[in-house]
């Protein structure tokens, strides 16, 4: 009971130094090479272009359209160059890697460098439920106990899924020379295809960060209202019914419906939290543990 409490209470002590911080990672000392509204606007300029070679696409100017989709290139490749996502996913290779075979000096300097690179991509991950792991998975390895770093390590990786985000730029990316490739046959048919297939790809980004904002506004709304918070709960909440608003906006078709009732719940509790219900905490646990579950279907 004392440490359930004791967890609890350094939760929400998290959860408030995030706050008073701008929901920075404490790890963010060394200064990311982009900010995260630095990739918001790559994206939303990627997506600019991709909407503009849709439209495109209805009429009869594949040079037009090969231009546009250069530059949705473009973008792209600066989303991956500047997140580092690369590095990332070679960074939590190389800690799996480190446990498997005992080498807790190298694991530790994966988690080292794990911290390093995630303030950029801060969007796309669930600050609490990665800070925590990190530094669970830190202690472990300072510690050299291999099993608690693998269980540590596991739910950090769980919660960056940084070869899901990597994987969406790569199709987007495939999906875009396909596109170009196309239109070098004037194949209109074709392009639109690929089009589609690069619209995905994209709104897989979109839909991985909505996913894990939204997760990572409820579980610290839940730490708020702990203790007694309120008002900072119920600005969380609000930042977790716009995840869930985008994520059942560009989410796959199966995945929306269950998004929708998740936003209607919570915007339920968000509309009376000047006059909070007891259960509103469990509910919101339990909102937040069932993005969790859709979030996984990722993998």
């Amino acid at each position: 009971m004392i440490l359930a409490t004791e967890t609890r209470a350094a939760a929400a002590f998290l959860a408030i130094a995030a706050l008073a911080a701008g929901l920075a990672p404490s790890w963010a000392a060394p200064p990311p090479r982009a900010a995260p509204s630095d990739l918001r606007g790559i994206l939303d300029k990627a997506d600019k272009n991709l909407r503009k070679a849709e439209g495109a696409l209805s009429g009869r100017d594949p040079g037009r359209v090969s231009t546009l989709l250069r530059a949705v290139d473009e973008q792209v490749a600066r989303f991956e160059q500047e997140s580092r996502i690369k590095d990332l996913v070679a960074a939590l290779e190389s800690g799996r890697a480190g446990a498997a075979s005992g080498d807790m000096e190298s694991a530790s300097r994966a988690v080292a460098q794990v911290r390093e690179l995630l303030p950029t991509v801060s969007d796309y991950t669930p600050t609490r439920e990665v800070e925590i792991a990190a530094r669970t998975a830190a202690a472990a390895a300072g510690a050299g106990d291999a099993a608690a770093f693998r269980t540590a390590f596991a739910g950090l990786e769980a919660a960056i899924l940084a070869p899901v985000l990597a994987a969406r730029l790569d199709e987007a990316r495939r999906a875009v020379a396909l596109g170009r490739a196309a239109m070098v046959r004037r194949d209109m048919a074709g392009g639109k295809s690929a089009a589609r297939a690069a619209r995905t790809a994209l709104d897989g980004l979109r839909y991985a960060g909505a996913l894990s904002q939204a997760l990572f506004a409820l579980r610290v709304s839940t730490d708020l209202i702990e203790v007694g918070a309120t008002l900072a709960a119920r600005d969380q909440v609000r930042k977790g019914l716009k995840g869930l608003r985008l994520a059942s906006e560009v989410g796959p078709e199966k995945e929306r419906e269950p998004l929708r009732q998740a936003y209607e719940q919570c915007r339920a509790v968000w509309r009376r939290m000047n006059k909070p219900h007891a259960a509103d905490t469990a509910t919101l646990g339990e909102i937040a543990a069932a993005i969790q579950t859709i979030r996984e279907r990722q993998i």
